[in-house]
């Protein structure tokens, strides 16, 4: 059995998209994830939250067995989400440039005084944000007004 998983329109190879569902009870499940719990107790000074959270993202499939076992995991409760979402668009999760393929919103607006009097005019400014579909970075722009031909100047 694999996981279903987002990645459906990816370039990935299969088993990086799909990774095997160990069994919670086989001996073979059992033996990597105590594996895993002391490599991962090695590399940590204390014992903590922290480490059974690293167990889960260390381990694809994890039967609760195991870190039941051990005490501190066991307090510590990593939470599972179980949401189901849909697979992720090939333009998200295939590599290429930054920022070809990018969303537009904006902030504001903005009130700018260019004296410190109390009496000194306000101008409205407003963020034009950039955020890459692939990468999720985002790119900030000041813009003075909404007009499409500030939208055009902050896009080059």
């Amino acid at each position: 059995m694999r996981v279903g998983g987002r990645l459906k329109n990816s370039n990935l190879a299969f088993n990086a998209c799909h990774p095997i569902l160990l069994l919670r009870k086989h001996i073979l499940t059992q033996r990597i994830i105590e594996r895993e719990h002391t490599k991962l107790t090695r590399g940590f000074a204390r014992h903590d939250g922290f480490h059974a959270s690293a167990l889960l993202a260390a381990i694809i499939a994890i039967p609760h067995g195991i870190i039941q076992k051990c005490i501190t995991c066991f307090k510590a409760k990593p939470n599972q989400s179980e949401v189901l979402m849909d697979s992720l668009p090939g333009s998200r999760v295939n590599i290429s440039r930054l920022f070809s393929r990018c969303g537009v919103d904006y902030a504001g607006p903005l009130l700018l005084r260019k004296e410190k009097h109390r009496n000194a005019r306000s101008h409205k400014l407003y963020v034009s944000l950039f955020v890459c579909f692939i990468t999720k970075a985002i790119h900030l722009q000041l813009v003075s007004d909404l007009t499409s031909e500030t939208f055009i100047a902050a896009i080059k």
